[in-house]
């Protein structure tokens, strides 16, 4: 992984804004555009396989309060509760993305992967 330095894009919080993203600067800078990081493409595989790993363990969590009934452990609002079973009970649980591109055919097209991540939150 490599950090970098960027001159922000002209107009970014009214890009950031216009897709729904208004907390961008709370308390500060949340979201900063002078920075990223680049990744290299195994790097960018384990990233993808850790958040895939992630997010199953997510709806596995989510399957569990649902099967227990365990709404108001964690303060689901009794009124919400049908809503979220017939949300569930129709997707039955299936992720509705999937993050794991296809390594094999970035690596076969000779291609470098990079992902870039712009924010310093992660630091």
């Amino acid at each position: 992984m490599r950090r970098e330095l960027l001159a922000p894009r002209e107009g970014w919080q009214q890009q950031m804004e216009s897709l729904g993203f208004r907390y961008h600067s709370i308390d500060g800078v949340y979201w900063d555009e002078s920075r990223c990081y680049c990744f290299g493409s195994e790097e960018v595989d384990r990233l993808e396989s850790a958040s895939a790993e992630l997010h199953q363990r997510a709806l596995d969590a989510a399957r569990h309060v649902i099967e227990k009934e365990r709404y108001r452990e964690f303060g689901i609002p009794p009124d919400l509760v049908p809503s979220i079973e017939r949300a569930i009970g129709s997707s039955g649980f299936r992720p509705i993305w999937c993050l794991r591109s296809s390594a094999a055919s970035r690596r076969s097209s000779g291609a470098t992967a990079q992902a870039f991540l712009c924010s310093d939150a992660w630091i």
